[in-house]
């Protein structure tokens, strides 16, 4: 894009490369879908190498300027559709219910449905092989082609910090979705004061704005007090932070019999939805 490329050449040079290097080759309207993120950033200036300087350097005045009006006037806002209709909204979203509330399953199940068609990363941290493997397998009926996962294991043999992990597999897969379960795994230990613990979100969120991915950070609520049961966005464990900085707060409960997913965001509709799990599948009440 900083070359200068506008959208319709970004879609033909990355379906070529698409067709030519991605096994299985993703479909053609996640390419464009790619593209169009990419080719609605702003191109700034052209990146000049320089004996003294660098390409950093040319980035880093352009995020000094600042943006204009016309800025905002030519930036391309996309239409907002849920990742998951009634389930996962768009954008950075925490995840939160009570432990083996089945917050994780449901997430799980929404994402192998996606990655029939897009691409999915799914950081199963909380999880050995044989969990994680035991887990997904509920959905083996289910294509999944573009699921990758990881369990807790792959990341100490690894021998990366997480959120390097992290981000090192977001630029390599480009996936549309990317889950981390849950939050406790890869947030930086702080002492807890707000401005850190705001900072320490703000390094999860960024990997997911810097790829323009969507993201589930599934994380446990805290135990339900009178102002919570009025106000459910209270009930996520820990500091505000935690709440402050993503795109979306959803919580998962169970409500006459069902599971019932409620979301609140920055740019969606309050939304509540209701579902059964039957025959290995959730459906909708």
């Amino acid at each position: 894009r900083r070359a200068g490329l506008n959208t319709d050449q970004l879609v033909g040079g990355l379906k070529e490369l698409n067709r030519t290097a991605c096994q299985p080759a993703l479909a053609d309207a996640e390419v464009e879908r790619i593209a169009k993120s990419i080719g609605s950033k702003s191109a700034g200036d052209p990146i000049r190498i320089v004996a003294n300087g660098s390409a950093d350097e040319a980035r880093v005045a352009e995020a000094k300027r600042g943006w204009s009006m016309q800025n905002v006037r030519d930036y391309e806002v996309e239409d907002v559709d849920f990742i998951e209709d009634g389930v996962i909204p768009p954008g950075v979203t925490i995840y939160v219910g009570s432990p083996k509330i089945g917050k994780s399953q449901k997430v799980e199940h929404a994402a192998c449905h996606i990655s029939e068609t897009k691409p999915v990363c799914y950081f199963a941290f909380e999880y050995n092989a044989t969990s994680m493997a035991k887990r997904f397998q509920t959905y083996a009926h289910l294509p999944a082609t573009y699921l990758r996962a990881w369990h807790q294991y792959d990341l100490l043999d690894s021998e990366q910090e997480p959120l390097e992990f992290i981000a090192d597999r977001v630029q390599e897969h480009a996936p549309y979705l990317f889950v981390i379960d849950t939050v406790a795994t890869v947030k930086r230990h702080t002492r807890g004061a707000y401005h850190e613990e705001y900072a320490a979100m703000q390094e999860i969120k960024r990997i997911a704005d810097q790829a323009s991915a969507n993201a589930v950070l599934i994380h446990h609520s805290k135990k339900a007090g009178e102002s919570e049961i009025d106000n459910p966005r209270e009930l996520v464990l820990g500091s505000q932070a935690l709440s402050g900085v993503p795109d979306n707060i959803v919580v998962l409960d169970r409500h006459d019999g069902c599971t019932r997913v409620r979301g609140w965001g920055r740019l969606i509709e309050d939304f509540e939805t209701l579902f059964e799990f039957k025959d290995g599948d959730y459906q909708r009440v």
